[in-house]
């Protein structure tokens, strides 16, 4: 998706003959790039009425004003955003945030893994400024002008049980600051909900905590993935790629949906790249770009391969170092 007008939705719920008109949005993910002006949201440029629940954004986006949001730009006092995730990168002026820029409504059970820029106030991993946030994480770097936090830059709400990825630079006046190591421990997270709502496994998200509603409860498949080749630099595209080889366990052709990710040391992701295929024999090898930049010299790649329904079916980990720009 490529969008200049808020993002895959403009508005979501209506006032209508003095009647209020509420909208879902539900078990949605996008990719892609969303650009632009005011509200700017991966999913949804304004939330007026309704719910935007167990979705997800891997859209880089962009807004030149206030109210810029990886999922929702702006989300009013009857919108809810519930149960979602955003891994893609969020610019804006103020009132910026990896789940919603701008929200007076509800964010509960959410998380961010998306780096997150503002030029102006109230800057937040998960939002930037806010009314009711509960069960949220955000591991994302945070960086702005005033009224900055890793997970809230403002609220007149509350805020309960929401935490961040800490790098020794980032504060937050809401949420409690937590180190890479404590992220990937159940124990950390007081009022998390692991036994319906999140779950936590070495194996998945990089460690971090996870939606459920996400990850197949029992094996669906045998699929396997490897880095089959060094990265190398590609100077049209200004990126890294490597070469991934990937196996579906049958013999026959498969759809699936190739998510790639790099981490810094600390776990931070620093890019992210997913590719539909089509027709997947087995043992296929593809190009895919892995986002490195020359002055990271050690980083992570996960692969994580998923079937039509969205369905991860396998994660494979590779560490390489990088001997920094001598790359190119």
């Amino acid at each position: 998706m490529n969008a200049n007008n808020g993002g895959l939705f403009g508005y979501l719920g209506a006032n209508i003959n003095w009647s209020n008109k509420f909208g879902e949005i539900r078990n949605l993910g996008v990719s892609g790039t969303v650009s632009g002006g005011a509200n700017r949201g991966g999913i949804v440029a304004r939330i007026n009425f309704g719910t935007v629940e167990n979705c997800y954004s891997n859209c880089s986006v962009t807004g030149s004003t206030n109210g810029t949001g990886g999922v929702a730009g702006y989300s009013g006092s009857d919108g809810s955003v519930i149960g979602c995730y955003n891994m893609g990168s969020v610019t804006g002026s103020g009132n910026v945030g990896g789940i919603v820029g701008q929200g007076y409504g509800v964010i509960e059970n959410c998380y961010n893994m998306g780096n997150v820029k503002g030029t102006g106030s109230n800057i937040g991993g998960i939002v930037g400024n806010g009314s009711t946030i509960t069960n949220c994480y955000s591991t994302g770097s945070v960086t702005g002008g005033t009224s900055v936090g890793g997970a809230v830059g403002k609220t007149s709400g509350t805020v309960i049980a929401c935490y961040y990825l800490s790098d020794g630079s980032m504060t937050d006046s809401y949420a409690v600051a937590l180190t890479a190591d404590q992220m990937k421990l159940q124990s950390s997270y007081e009022g998390f909900d692991f036994e319906t709502v999140w779950g936590i496994d070495e194996g998945i998200n990089n460690g971090f905590p996870y939606l459920r509603s996400f990850v197949a409860t029992e094996p669906v498949g045998e699929m396997t993935a490897q880095v089959t080749s060094e990265p190398v630099y590609d100077s049209e595209s200004g990126s890294y790629k490597i070469n991934v080889s990937a196996d579906n366990g049958t013999s026959a052709a498969v759809t699936t949906n190739v998510f790639v990710a790099t981490y810094d040391e600390d776990g931070r992701m620093t890019g992210v790249y997913m590719q539909a295929l089509t027709g997947l024999e087995p043992g296929a090898a593809f190009d895919i770009p892995a986002e490195i930049t020359a002055e990271q010299t050690a980083f992570e790649i996960k692969i994580i391969c998923m079937g039509e329904d969205m369905i991860p079916d396998m994660s494979e980990s590779v560490s390489y170092t990088l001997n920094g720009s001598s790359m190119q």
